[in-house]
């Protein structure tokens, strides 16, 4: 703990300047480092976000259509729209491949039968 006491000479009326700047470099020189550091560690929270947010919307398009197609058999479609909705973008995503996965065989046949 630093008291005032440490830096008062033991006559009680002079200053130990020598202490005193040594202290003030010492807290500035700790200030750079910790400020490089902090730098330095929110560049490189970055990707980690990034990839955090990856992960996580990658584990809801999994999750999406692992369960999707339990909850359509038992309950049905009507009740696949809420959890499609309740999932977000990853779910958006999904009901737009099984959408388009759909729509690219019915057109393919339409097209033969023509």
């Amino acid at each position: 703990m630093v008291e005032i006491s440490d830096y008062i000479a033991e006559n009680g009326v002079s200053i130990r300047w020598g202490r005193l700047l040594t202290v003030i470099f010492g807290a500035g020189v700790f200030a750079y480092f910790q400020g490089t550091i902090s730098a330095f560690l929110s560049l490189v929270n970055v990707p980690l976000e990034l990839l955090s947010g990856l992960t996580e919307f990658a584990a809801t398009a999994v999750g999406v259509v692992y369960d999707l197609p339990a909850v359509v058999i038992n309950r049905g479609f009507a009740a696949a729209v809420p959890y499609v909705a309740d999932a977000g973008l990853a779910g958006y995503v999904v009901a737009l491949t099984i959408v388009l996965a759909t729509l690219y065989p019915i057109a393919w046949v339409v097209s033969r039968v023509r």
